[in-house]
């Protein structure tokens, strides 16, 4: 009895992958133009800010702690996202997913994570915040959310 293999070269198709994934990025920010007001929002919140002149006193100064949460959402979370990496590879070697798909897995998971790390970090809330909150204040970034809903993914090929 005789064996027939037939043998085909998934080697072009690899190195098409290879290539497409090749300085490709996956990322996740505050990336329009309508969304400004909250990137400077982010910022302020990423690294904190001193604000001379506030509240229309020219001898007030407020000063805003760093409460980051981009960088927690991604360095928290590397382990993740080597996990998606590592389980969608398989199918994008073997023709079920496209590299695009996986990129923009991990930049969907990327926005998942860092919007759950606002308001997680930083130093205890001021006195006269606490306060505040006690009567009747809010915490305007969680419950309006509309800094959080403007963190969105990014690919880049």
């Amino acid at each position: 009895m005789k064996v027939k293999w037939k043998v085909e070269s998934k080697v072009d198709a690899v190195k098409d992958i290879t290539e497409k994934l090749d300085g490709a990025s996956s990322s996740a920010g505050i990336w329009g133009e309508d969304d400004q007001e909250q990137a400077k929002k982010a910022n302020v919140h990423e690294y904190g800010a001193t604000i001379q002149g506030a509240f229309g006193n020219p001898d007030t100064t407020v000063v805003i702690p760093p409460r980051p949460f981009f960088k927690p959402g991604v360095e928290n979370h590397i382990g993740f996202y080597r996990k998606i990496i590592a389980a969608g590879l398989e199918p994008v070697l073997m023709g079920n997913t496209s590299a695009d798909n996986l990129l923009e897995a991990v930049a969907e998971a990327m926005v998942s994570k860092i919007q759950g790390e606002v308001g997680e970090h930083g130093p205890p809330l001021a006195k006269s915040t606490k306060r505040m909150r006690r009567h009747g204040g809010t915490k305007p970034l969680i419950d309006t959310g509309t800094m959080r809903r403007a963190i969105i993914p990014k690919v880049e090929n």
